[in-house]
């Protein structure tokens, strides 16, 4: 059976592509990329380390992250590696193939670019957290959630950091200070049939949170200190 050795980063994310990523790749090398896939016997694990095998050195953007994202998906036993090669890939332009566009969301405008970026250090932030590297974990939940202020799951993740540091009661003041967010009010938009629709998917998540954390605490009310 044919090995696939040595640097080939458009194979590599046409594999990842196959294993479910999101990525731009070369659509021509998913029938190779299959070939690896049934090398490896469907193990994600193994076709994921191959991922990493065909980025060689990661020396360029494209290759940086195809290797960071190989690795977060790799789990917590692979937390260092992710720590390293999403780093790398931070301090990076971006990968280039990524165009930077607008994309309307159920009426929220989304760039792709920013998306893409926060997506990275949503990964790094979660390794530094599973590390307890959690001054560092927190910087990065809440750099991801400036670029995708839209996003109540990074607020979320960074309110569980700073329980962690300071307790559930400053998490929970956290977590309100966000109700002042523009996304906490319900975004108006008309879908592709022309109906008016409503999200308000931002407040469900931050209501819920809030309520769970006062669910120890039912007897206090905690308004944010700036």
């Amino acid at each position: 059976m044919e090995e696939y050795r040595g640097t080939n980063d458009d194979l590599a994310a046409a594999l990842f592509y196959l294993l479910g990523k999101s990525v731009p790749h070369r659509s021509s090398l998913e029938e190779e990329a299959q070939k690896i896939w049934d090398q490896c016997g469907g193990d994600k694990n193994k076709i994921l380390h191959k991922i990493v095998e065909l980025c060689g050195d990661a020396e360029t953007p494209k290759q940086k992250y195809l290797v960071a994202e190989a690795y977060s998906w790799l789990g917590k036993d692979y937390d260092k590696q992710t720590i390293a090669a999403a780093g790398d890939y931070l301090r990076t332009a971006g990968w280039n193939e990524f165009f930077r566009r607008s994309v309307q969301e159920d009426g929220i405008t989304v760039d792709t670019a920013a998306a893409q970026r926060a997506s990275v250090l949503i990964d790094l932030a979660r390794a530094q957290e599973d590390l307890g590297r959690l001054q560092a974990a927190l910087f990065n939940y809440t750099e991801a959630y400036r670029l995708e202020p839209y996003r109540a799951m990074y607020v979320i993740k960074a309110a569980g950091v700073v329980e962690k540091m300071n307790g559930r009661e400053e998490a929970l003041q956290f977590l309100e200070a966000q109700k002042k967010s523009k996304y906490y009010e319900p975004v108006r938009y008309t879908d592709a049939q022309g109906s008016v629709r409503s999200n308000d998917l931002f407040q469900q998540l931050l209501d819920a949170q809030i309520l769970k954390y006062r669910e120890d605490n039912p007897d206090k009310t905690m308004p944010f200190h700036f």
